[in-house]
Order: structure tokens, then sequence, then C-alpha cells
């Protein structure tokens, strides 16, 4: 091939193919590559992260979509805040700019430079993958694409381009990316709303594509276009195809909804905060041929209720991408240097009561501590100002921050890092994820020891590095926040010994801030959703091999 313009030899082991409207060194990107390419597999490929002109990611690695087959961004429009913490295998990357081992150069014959249209890169990192190229992306070398989102022949060329093109791309290629994708599953639920099922719920449908599973998504309020769109483009796409009720079907919802479930094989993915549950969520569940909990807390809670189908525990997990020690914090920081934090849904079962009474108790407004509370209404029309007349005040306490604020998924763990330590007192969980993601992102937590979160809290019978359980009383629930509480236990946190342990907390934060940086790597590793999702995928296998063999290993949604 005649040597080009646009693509420099590096280190003689490298050619890097850049775009020529990309700004900056080309020498200096191409040996900031290669320092990651030279660590990876011999049959690799790397790009950077790439942004567009308003500094939102526009690529930061992707994938094809599974059903349309149109190659799409990770994190797309997603502002720079450390979520690629690390070098990553990525299924696509955009080829505007990236480094190649010259062996694989000349094997697959470059063009001069890759433009708008992204199905041409499609088509080049599809034949790289079939010589079993793997493609990476890291985050150690930043370029901008000019016309990221506004591309040089206007939107309607770009689109009847990329519409074109991408018939001939399915053509070629959409067998062999159907054909990773195996045991068809319907995930029935709801994604777009900021509650703890529905983030769940995402993480799921997220998990479900990564490994692969060849999933459905129905609403659960109505129909697909009843909802609108999600965050996440790969989980949209798979509204885009209906699925048969033959498939077995996973309902993630709260008791009595799993009655819509319509599947052949019917799976309920439930919990509960406290030691049990209604006749009716029982009726329900014992409808289903298996129930999966987040917990052992909300498993034991539905056997000891009356639960007679098979119950196995799928618990949540944690995403290191976007929760670790090094995102960056939101700027706009509160003016004391000490900054106990807490985030939830507003309601009696958090210990909203109990906290802010310890708190403002404990500290007084001299002491440089203030108390950060992220909070979003329980219900539609609920109004968290009227609830704040209520809580324990006086004078001359230290401030507290309500944030009464919806911020976007991927921000979430900028909250967390504006402050120092968590606090959760709460009355129940079914699992209990901010603490989870506290830790994840290095945060010294008090947590009450009761409930599903001790399950992650405690190891080998002990706390965690950088963990304070919060003692307290189990005791029949009497109000507060559910009809399905009536009749069950809760804990109910002691005030008393929440104010002696933020108290230690605040004297000795250096110490509880180191144990906790350890325990921050060991969640990211045992408690990340890639880990905790295994479980998900064996129970489907199971339930092929058991009960579903007619459908064989693989599914093409054309079959």
């Amino acid at each position: 091939m005649a040597k080009s313009k646009n693509h420099l030899n590096i280190h003689n082991q490298f050619k890097l193919i850049c775009h020529p409207d990309i700004k900056g060194s080309r020498q200096q990107i191409g040996q900031s590559l290669a320092e990651d390419l030279e660590n990876l597999p011999k049959d690799s490929i790397i790009a950077p992260v790439v942004f567009a002109p308003d500094e939102t990611i526009y690529f930061a690695g992707g994938d094809f979509l599974p059903y349309s087959h149109l190659p799409m961004p990770h994190k797309s429009n997603q502002l720079w805040v450390g979520q690629v913490p690390e070098v990553q295998e990525v299924g696509f990357i955009p080829l505007f700019c990236f480094l190649i081992p010259n062996h694989l150069y000349d094997l697959l014959k470059p063009p001069e430079f890759f433009e708008d249209n992204i199905i041409p890169h499609g088509d080049f990192v599809m034949r790289a993958r079939q010589l079993g190229v793997k493609c990476y992306v890291t985050p150690n070398c930043h370029v901008m694409y000019p016309y990221a989102h506004n591309p040089q022949d206007g939107p309607d060329k770009f689109q009847e381009d990329v519409r074109k093109s991408l018939e001939g791309f399915k053509h070629k290629w959409g067998k062999i990316l159907d054909m990773q994708y195996k045991l068809p599953v319907v995930l029935h639920t709801i994604l777009t709303f900021g509650g703890g099922y529905n983030l769940h719920a995402a993480n799921v449908a997220d998990q479900l594509f990564k490994n692969r599973i060849r999933a459905y998504y129905m609403f659960i309020g109505g129909t697909n276009e009843d909802e609108g769109e999600s965050d996440n483009t790969f989980v949209d796409d798979y509204k885009t195809r209906h699925p048969s009720m033959r498939y077995p079907q996973i309902v993630i919802a709260h008791g009595t909804n799993n009655f819509k479930n319509s599947g052949d094989y019917k799976i309920a993915f439930t919990t509960t905060e406290v030691d049990g549950i209604p006749g009716n969520w029982v009726k329900c569940l014992n409808e289903m041929d298996e129930v999966w909990a987040t917990s052992e807390f909300a498993a034991k809670a539905f056997k000891s209720s009356g639960v007679i189908k098979p119950v196995y525990v799928v618990p949540e997990g944690v995403n290191p991408d976007y929760f670790h020690p090094d995102i960056a914090p939101f700027a706009n920081l509160p003016k004391e240097k000490f900054r106990f934090f807490t985030n939830f849904a507003w309601g009696k079962r958090k210990g909203v009561d109990v906290l802010f009474k310890a708190f403002r108790k404990e500290f007084n407004d001299d002491e440089d501590v203030c108390l950060m509370v992220k909070t979003l209404k329980s219900f539609h029309g609920h109004q968290i100002k009227d609830e704040l007349k209520l809580v324990y005040d006086r004078k001359g306490a230290a401030p507290v921050y309500v944030y009464d604020i919806e911020v976007q998924r991927y921000e979430l763990g900028r909250l967390y890092r504006m402050a120092n330590v968590f606090v959760w007192p709460s009355r129940g969980e079914g699992f209990g994820l901010p603490p989870l993601e506290a830790l994840a992102c290095g945060m010294p937590v008090i947590a009450s020891n009761f409930s599903a979160h001790t399950e992650f809290l405690i190891k080998d019978g002990a706390p965690l590095p950088g963990v304070k359980l919060l003692k307290g009383k189990v005791e029949k629930y009497l109000e507060g926040d559910s009809i399905y509480y009536h009749g069950f236990n809760w804990f109910e946190p002691s005030e008393n010994h929440l104010r002696k342990l933020m108290r230690e907390s605040f004297e000795n934060y250096k110490e509880e801030k180191k144990k906790a940086m350890e325990t921050s790597q060991y969640i990211r590793k045992e408690w990340s959703w890639d880990k905790t999702q295994e479980i998900l995928v064996e129970r489907i296998k199971d339930v092929y091999s058991r009960q579903w063999t007619r459908y064989g290993d693989h599914f093409s949604y054309d079959a």
C-alpha cells in the first residue's frame, strides 16, 4: 500500500490513522495510544475517547445494536467525569482516529481515513473481528471530532447514506451478529423512572445485552410506545421487535404487578424491605414458575410468608465505570469542609427522622460540618418542602442541605464524591444500593445493622473496613410508607448510637477513609453488576436446560 499522509508510523510497530480535521499532534496521539496498545493482545486495535465540539462524549467505544445492528457509541452525550477508568475491551470502536499494528494494517488495508458515515467503520471492525481482533478504548487519550452531530454533507444526506449502507451491512454481517445471541427472554418492566425498581431494571437490561442474551422488552404500564426512550440506546433497541409469549418472561416489579407476567415460563424478580409479604403477594408469587429475590433477606421473607415456588437470590451491583474514587465531583460544593451525605427517596423507611435529629443534635454551626441530603419524591405530587417542616430542628445546629433534584444516572457518583462520609439509617432494605455505591467511591459508610445491605457490608462475620454498623431494635411496623408492611417487622435505628458513630467518623476521618479506599477495590470487583449478574445468566441457562431445550442454544430474530 502506498504511503498515506493520514497514516503515521509509530515505533515501527503501529500505524495511526486519523481524520485530517482532527486537531492535535499526530505523534503525541500515536505515542499515547501505543503506550496502551503495547500492553494488549497482539491482535488488537485501540481508539481514544472521541468528543464532540460541545465537549460531550461522542464515542467511548461502542457496540452493534442487537436488532438493527447499527454501530452505536457507549456513554454518548455525557460530560467527561472519568467514566472510562481504565482501558476497556468493547465490541466496536469508531475509526476517526485509531492505532493498528502493522501486521493487521497490511491484512485489512484501511482507507486513507474514515468519514462521518459510521457504517464503513462497522464493516472494517467486523472484518477485523473475523480475524480474532479485539477492540479497545482508552481513557488516556482524548480527541475531538469536529463533525460529531453535525455531518459535513448535512443531516438529511447523512441519514440517507447511513440508511442505505446499513441495508448492505445487515445483509453482509447480520447473521454473524445474530449468532452471538442465545437464550431468548422477555423483560417486562419499566425503565424510565428514577425509582429503585426502575434503576434495577435498567441495569439488568444492560447485563442481558452484555451477556448476549436475546432480550425483548415489554413496558409494564402499557405499550412500548407509551413509555418512550430510555437513556440506553442498546436497551431501547429491544423494543423494536415483538416477543413471543413462549419465551421465559422476567417481570421486574413489586408484588402483585407480577400478575402481568404472560410468559409460558414465569419469573418474578422482586423484593421486600421488611421481614414478610402480604397474602396477595404470596398468591401472586406462587403463580410463578420461579422467583428471583434481590437478597437473602428478601428470599427468607418470601419463604416465611408462604411462597412455595423456588426462590433464587440474584443480587444487585454497582457499575465501576461510574462509581469509583476518581469520578469527578460536582463543582458547587458546600462551603463546609466536612460533609456527611445520604441518598434516598424521601420516607420514614429511610430513617429521615432519626438522621435529622441525630445530626442536628450532635453538630453545631461552628464545627465546619454539614449534612447533604440527595432525595427524590416518593410519589407523584409529593412535596418534600412540606416534609421538611416536620423534621427536628434547633437553633445553632450545623446546616443541612436538601437536594430535591434528579441528576442523570451517569452523574450520581459525582454526588458521592462531593462528600466525606455516607450515612444510611434505614429501617429496612430489599438490597440497599446507595451504601454499595458509596463504598465503590471510597466513602466510609454508617448503616443500619439490619436487612439486605448487611449482606455486602459484612464479610466473614465483621463489617468491611470503613463500615460502621448502627445499632437499634427490630420492631413491629406501625405506620409510615407502605400499606404492604403492616403485620411485619422493620428496624428502629438508635438516635444516640448514630450520633456517636457520626462523631467518631468526623474525628477519625483519615483512618476511616483509608479503610474505605481499600474496601472500594473489593466492592468494584466482587459486587459489580458484571459479577453479580453471572447468577442471572446461570438461572436463564438452567431454565433452558430443564424446560426449554426445544429452542436450542442460539436464536435469530428472523428464525
